[in-house]
């Protein structure tokens, strides 16, 4: 029964941050990323939970809770298409599509 409580506590602290990622909430955000994350590890510590799934799980959270707080007005800092984004982390070179173009701006290729 121990550990059906630990997996609903990680379940619904999951839920409460989808929640509070959706408010706009920094505070709520935070202290509900906090919460998140000992409920995982301490799902890791019982058995529930693999170490390696845990850690994917905390990543993914992770880069969402650092999207929503970095966001100006609800929306994201780098928007746009799948190129965009990556010219905006500076992948210049090469076309991102293919690789082979140099034009960088995508081709008809795929």
């Amino acid at each position: 029964m121990a550990n059906h409580d630990s997996a609903l506590r990680m379940r619904l602290t999951m839920r409460d941050l989808c929640t509070a990622l959706t408010s706009g909430d920094k505070t709520a955000l935070d202290t509900t990323y906090r919460e998140t994350v000992s409920a995982l590890d301490r799902s890791v510590r019982k058995g529930i939970l693999h170490k390696k799934t845990a850690s994917r799980c905390k990543s993914r959270l992770s880069a969402r809770v650092k999207a929503a707080t970095a966001s100006h007005d609800g929306e994201p800092k780098v928007s746009g298409s799948f190129f965009e984004r990556l010219k905006s982390l500076g992948y210049t070179r090469a076309c991102y599509a293919c690789g082979a173009c140099s034009t960088g701006d995508g081709c008809d290729r795929v």
